[in-house]
């Protein structure tokens, strides 16, 4: 999300509203602190709520911090669920829940090899949490690309079940 925030003044109101609504002024304190920024840079004495929003944006423009913040603002002590509607154009998704992700695993594992076998769901999801492996790697000749597939073959005969992630 935070790479696809485009620093203009809609989306800084944006920004401000969502702060002044979602967080105190100490979480808003807190922010400051985890981006390096002094507290006396944005607060002044009498400061309404709007203000320290406002003069906290601003101080974010001008040291281009919306990355920074944006990564804080997904991490659990600050995520807030009306985030993913006031900035879902900037691409941000909300997180499977548990019971989401239960069913994609469950939809998953209808689609594999393993439920012909009559094996159950859940004895299914252990080995397959027992036996993953993701294999990293750049494959940007084709030579690496069959190094990489060659690892993965390797771990599939040592009984692991490879999944490669491969990046330019």
């Amino acid at each position: 999300m935070n790479s696809h925030f485009e620093n203009n003044l809609v989306n800084q109101q944006r920004l401000i509203d969502f702060l002044k609504r979602s967080f105190s002024e100490e979480e808003i304190y807190a922010l400051g602190r985890l981006l390096n920024l002094e507290k006396e840079d944005y607060v002044g004495r009498g400061m309404t709520k709007q203000q320290l929003c406002s003069a906290f944006v601003e101080m974010l423009t001008q040291r281009s911090l919306f990355n920074r913040l944006f990564v804080y603002l997904e991490s659990p002590s600050y995520i807030r669920p009306r985030m993913y509607q006031e900035f879902g154009d900037l691409g941000i998704k909300e997180p499977l829940s548990d019971h989401g992700l239960e069913q994609a695993l469950q939809e998953f594992y209808e689609k594999v090899e393993e439920a012909k076998q009559n094996k159950s769901f859940s004895d299914w999801l252990d080995n397959w949490k027992k036996s993953m492996v993701l294999v990293l790697g750049k494959d940007n000749t084709p030579e690496a690309w069959a190094k990489l597939v060659a690892i993965c073959n390797e771990l599939k005969q040592l009984g692991y079940s490879p999944y490669l992630i491969s990046f330019p």
